[in-house]
Parts: C-alpha cells; sequence; structure tokens
C-alpha cells in the first residue's frame, strides 16, 4: 500500500488532501484560493434559490434552447472542433460576455465517459438548488455545463432535506414507517391538501405514502445486497424489478441517470439534481464510494485548471476530471473492493 506522503504526492490540492487514522480516509481539501489566487468570486452575480412553488414553475423545464441541444448533441462528433466551441464559450464567460454556457448534453458529447467519477458520498454534504434568481433572470443550473456565479447561497445541507429525512425512517423504524415522524410529515400535508412530490407522483393519501417507502425500502435492500453499480451497468431484469409502480412510472426509470454532481470554484463536489434517494441510502450504509456524474463545473476551478496545465479549456477540464477520479481511486482501491450493485431510482 503507498504511504500516505506518497498518494498525497501525486493527488495535491485542490482536491482532497490526505490523512492517515488507522486507514486512508479523504479529508477536506484546503481552499481552492490556497493554490489558485484567481478564485476568489468577488463580485460575481450571487445566486437566491426559489423556493415558491408557483416561482419554480414559472422557470420552464424544458426551454427551446434545452430541447434543441437534446436533439442535436447525438449528431455531434466529439473532436478538435467541437474543443473548439467549448474554448470560444468558455473566453466568452471570461470576458464578461456570458454568465454561462455549453448545454450539458453538449458536455456529455464532448467529454463521454471523463464525467462519470467515484465520490466518497458522506462528502456529498450539500445540494446546489437548481432553480436560481440571479441579478436579472430566473435559471436552471442543472441546464447548463458552465457557470461563473457565486452559489454560495444557493446551497442546502443536505442533513437538512426530507428526503434524507425519510430514507433515515426507512433505517431506524424498519416495519413501523408509519409510526415514524416522516410517515406523519408526509400524511399531514396530504390532509391539508398540499401533498408532496415525490419523482413527479403526487403523496396524496396514506396508501400511496407507504407505497412510496415500500419502493425506496427495496432499494434500499438492493443496494445492501448486491452493492452500488453504474447506470450503465444495471442489467435490464434489474432495472425492470423497480418499473411501473404506484410511486415510480416507467418513463421515470428509463430517464434516471447516476447521481449528479456539480464541482464548485474551490473544487468541492455538490449534488445536482438526480440520486437524491439514493445518495442518502449510500451515505446511511456508509458506501466508500459511489459512481457519479459531472453536470456542472464552475468556471472558476477550469480557470485554476488551465493555468495549472498550460492546456486548452476542453483538456484542462477532462484533466481536471481525471485528476479527482484518480485521486479517489488511489485512496480507496486499497481498501475496498469494487463494489457490484444496482443504482436504481
Amino acid at each position: 500500500m503507498q504511504s500516505a506522503a506518497g498518494v498525497a504526492l501525486l493527488c495535491r490540492i485542490p482536491f482532497p488532501t490526505l490523512t492517515r487514522v488507522g486507514v486512508f480516509e479523504c479529508v477536506p481539501h484546503r481552499s481552492m484560493t490556497d493554490a489558485f489566487p484567481s478564485a476568489a468570486l468577488a463580485g460575481r452575480p450571487r445566486y437566491t434559490p426559489l423556493i415558491d412553488v408557483a416561482e419554480i414553475r414559472a422557470v420552464p423545464a424544458m426551454p427551446l434552447g434545452r430541447k434543441l441541444a437534446v436533439a442535436t448533441a447525438p449528431l455531434l462528433r466529439p473532436g478538435p472542433r467541437l474543443e473548439a466551441c467549448f474554448a470560444r464559450a468558455f473566453d466568452r464567460i471570461e470576458a464578461g460576455l456570458s454568465q454561462r454556457a455549453v448545454r450539458v448534453e453538449f458536455a456529455e458529447r464532448i467529454f463521454a465517459d471523463d464525467l462519470r467519477i467515484l465520490a466518497d458520498p458522506a462528502r456529498l454534504s450539500h445540494q446546489l438548488l437548481d432553480v436560481v434568481s440571479g441579478v436579472a433572470e430566473r435559471t436552471r443550473l442543472s441546464h447548463w455545463f458552465l457557470d461563473r456565479g457565486d452559489w454560495s447561497r444557493a446551497l442546502m445541507p443536505l442533513s437538512a432535506s426530507e428526503v434524507t429525512a425519510e430514507i433515515e425512517a426507512l433505517f431506524s423504524a424498519p416495519g413501523r414507517i408509519e409510526e415514524s415522524a416522516a410517515f406523519a410529515a408526509l400524511l399531514a400535508r396530504a390532509e391539508s391538501g398540499a401533498p408532496a412530490v415525490r419523482n413527479g407522483v403526487s403523496l396524496a393519501d396514506g396508501a400511496t405514502i407507504a407505497a412510496y417507502f415500500a419502493h425506496y425500502d427495496a432499494l434500499r435492500r438492493s443496494i445492501e445486497q448486491e452493492g452500488f453499480r453504474p447506470r450503465t451497468e444495471v442489467d435490464r431484469q434489474t432495472a425492470r424489478a423497480f418499473f411501473g409502480s404506484r410511486v415510480r412510472s416507467r418513463k421515470a426509470e428509463r430517464l434516471e441517470r447516476d447521481i449528479g454532481v456539480a464541482v464548485d470554484a474551490d473544487g468541492t463536489l455538490l449534488r445536482l439534481c438526480g440520486g437524491h434517494h439514493r445518495t442518502a441510502i449510500a451515505q446511511r450504509l456508509g458506501l466508500p464510494r459511489v459512481p457519479v456524474q459531472v453536470r456542472l463545473v464552475h468556471a472558476e476551478w477550469l480557470r485554476g485548471w488551465i493555468g495549472r496545465t498550460g492546456l486548452p479549456p476542453a483538456r484542462a477540464i477532462a484533466q481536471g476530471l481525471r485528476h479527482l477520479s484518480a485521486c479517489l481511486g488511489a485512496v480507496l482501491a486499497p481498501l475496498v473492493p469494487v463494489l457490484a450493485a444496482v443504482p436504481l431510482p
């Protein structure tokens, strides 16, 4: 096994530094400003999350630009031309001409498997809220791959989320979920006429709420027994077992993806849209790593990697993501076997 000093030398900041406490473990990295002084976000638009349901619904989930991106992305061929387009998009952000750029579907074509990395779920402590208000606009951050704003006010601790409390209830009250505070809270909302919505399904009565908990209890047992796999490795038979329940449509399962994450200006991973329940289950089970997909990158983090490597933007970002994945692998591979698994919704 490599020494802590050897791995730390390989995986230098801004990503997790290493320490030895019985075994190797990742500890929070020091601020990227220690390595890249340009990381200050002074003067950048500071986002405020939209909380009101009516305001959120007013921001279209699939505007025309996103529809075009979804339709045309499969036609794009990765290579120098796409990399040059990515560089121009980054230059516009750097020049202050754009606040954000590059639809996430285009980024998936440019970077492909480089976006899929392993992450310690315990380090996913905050969620970047998707629908936000800037200086003069409202947007869904999950539609984009590069952004230059100040995200600090749009972060929510995952420990404070309703989904985390609901998954905790599955573990703390096995077989007695109807007696839990989480069940009571959902039932109270249903009886008040403002039911909670999970995966697009309204939890409008006790039977639907019970089905919701039963669905995720089955997922919990699946992960406990078989592990946690990337979506691309889930076989059809396994996925079919979760199709078409009253709280999970076939369409929702078909569109499910890996846990989504964003890379903040200082290199911190934040959960972003997708995999909320799976993240909570992985954290509660104490899994050492889970597959995630990077879907949003802060432009300041990318600037740091361009300065560090001297590479053009597309290659610098790929290098940064490979570095992050290699760091996690160097720490975790000697400690645990590869987890074969089932990442269902």
